[in-house]
């Protein structure tokens, strides 16, 4: 009792003196400080608290997303590397294309260029227009092809065909070995080529070789006909006993004989 005596009468004495009063004012305006920043300070915790635990929550969010996601960035990278992979092995196998398709070009070539022939085919200062084939053959001296060259009803030559392996027909008298005189003829006209047939006969492949003669027209501008038709330019065609031949628009006939 006396010290609760004591202490509201230190309460009265305090309420009633102004020194008193202003003590008790600061007090509680002291207190009431104290209690707002231990409010402050209990909200900041708590905000504080909070945040901590939204950016927990976030991180493990974040940290399982970012697993996936990262699982999702690998496999996307590594199939991205094995597309990368398989562009560069197709990129390498282009490359040895390309490499192959330059070793073969720099390789030496050793076959005919086409340029030593034009130098062959130069005669009398003119290049010839026909090459002859690797079967070409001279006929024989028991061969008999001839041809009989008419005008009209006469015979006006006989041109025996044993000489050579081919005959080049021509208006041109430097390369050609036959001279047409019609101005319709070309420079060189056409060819009779002959040629060995090898042909293989029987069961067990028996080879027979065979002498045939063939006429080819060389591009002319009028053409060459056999047997009153026009052949085809650059192609043989061969040549049977009594062929009539008929070179542009020459009345002249070329009578083929064997």
């Amino acid at each position: 009792m006396r010290y609760s005596e004591r202490g509201d009468y230190r309460s009265r004495s305090r309420s009633k003196s102004p020194l008193g009063k202003k003590n008790h004012e600061r007090t509680e305006k002291g207190l009431s400080q104290r209690e707002g920043e231990r409010d402050r300070h209990e909200k900041s915790d708590r905000n504080s608290y909070r945040h901590r635990t939204s950016q927990s929550h976030e991180k493990d969010n974040f940290s399982a997303g970012s697993h996936g996601s990262e699982k999702k960035t690998r496999n996307k990278y590594s199939s991205k590397s094995l597309h990368d992979k398989e562009r560069i092995f197709n990129y390498e196998d282009a490359n040895i294309d390309s490499q192959t398709e330059l070793e073969d070009k720099y390789k030496p070539n050793y076959a005919t260029s086409g340029t030593l022939s034009k130098d062959t085919n130069l005669i009398n200062g003119v290049l010839a227009k026909y090459n002859e084939p690797e079967d070409s053959c001279l006929p024989g001296a028991h061969e008999n092809f001839q041809l009989f060259v008419f005008n009209g009803s006469s015979t006006e030559m006989e041109i025996k065909l044993n000489q050579r392996s081919h005959y080049l027909f021509g208006r041109d008298d430097k390369v050609a070995h036959v001279v047409l005189q019609n101005p319709t003829c070309s420079k060189q006209h056409a060819a009779i080529q002959f040629r060995k047939i090898i042909k293989r006969n029987g069961p067990l492949g028996e080879k027979s070789e065979f002498l045939k003669a063939y006429i080819i027209d060389l591009c002319s501008s009028y053409g060459t006909r056999l047997n009153g038709e026009k052949i085809p330019s650059e192609r043989y065609i061969e040549l049977k006993n009594k062929d009539l031949i008929q070179f542009a628009r020459s009345k002249r006939e070329y009578v083929f004989m064997q």
